[in-house]
């Protein structure tokens, strides 16, 4: 709302298979254009530059909205997400799965637990979510392309396409797990960082989520986090420098 430069639809950003996107919300343009924080959750909304025990860093391309240099991608850029797709809300507070925030408690202490997320689906009707949803202002998944939290603008190898998005407590501005999502059957699109678009399946093995943790082998000071994913080849294909194998990518 304070930059009218970014007042305009850009249709580069928007997928022509949602059409609640070509809607402009209240604030800015929408966008389905998301980029990758790879598989790290815990305070993810926070920038580079607030250095505090629980930043995670460098577990994707773009860690709180900086881009890294491409010698910071040692796997291969074959190999590492650099963005991807997320359907936007249709409306706010939305309880639909693809574009709506669950307000979910997802940590104890340094780790995060993916199943509290995955359960905020509604087993009586899975496209759909239960319990509270995010109900701040104006926030809701893809509605200001211009801001970095990751409600709008990022998404996390951590849940496979189309799984829920939840944010750790009610604000635009929290930290959270955040799913890649489209309405292409079977899956979502995105875009590696040597410019190659692959198409990604629900069904992606994803390392056997009620054990997975955060996204990290070993923490230090500032949340450095390396080591491979736990999130297997969905978590691999985030990171730019976890060593992990693809051979069944």
């Amino acid at each position: 709302q304070n930059r009218p430069d970014l007042g305009s639809n850009v249709s580069t950003l928007i997928c022509p298979s949602d059409g609640a996107a070509r809607i402009p919300g209240p604030n800015a343009p929408k966008t389905n254009m998301v980029v990758c924080f790879g598989d790290a959750a815990l305070q993810n909304n926070r920038s580079s530059s607030q250095n505090t025990i629980d930043t995670p860093r460098n577990r994707g391309v773009f860690t709180n909205a900086f881009w890294k240099d491409l010698s910071a991608i040692t796997d291969g850029t074959s190999n590492t997400i650099a963005f991807g797709e997320a359907v936007t809300a249709n409306e706010l507070r939305t309880r639909r799965v693809r574009g709506g925030t669950a307000v979910v408690s997802l940590n104890s202490g340094y780790t995060v637990s993916p199943m509290n997320c995955m359960n905020a689906r509604d087993p009586a009707n899975t496209a759909f979510l239960r319990g509270n949803m995010l109900n701040e202002g104006n926030a809701a998944r893809g509605w200001m392309y211009g801001l970095h939290q990751p409600i709008y603008t990022t998404f996390n190898t951590i849940l496979p396409p189309n799984s829920p998005n939840c944010a750790a407590v009610n604000s635009a501005a929290q930290w959270g797990i955040f799913s890649g999502s489209s309405n292409h059957p079977g899956g979502m699109n995105v875009g590696m960082v040597d410019g190659s678009v692959r198409f990604v399946t629900d069904n992606i093995d994803c390392g056997g989520l009620p054990s997975a943790v955060m996204g990290t082998t070993a923490q230090s000071a500032n949340c450095d986090l390396v080591g491979p994913s736990p999130f297997g080849v969905w978590g691999a294909l985030g990171t730019p420098a976890g060593e992990e194998s693809l051979s069944n990518w």
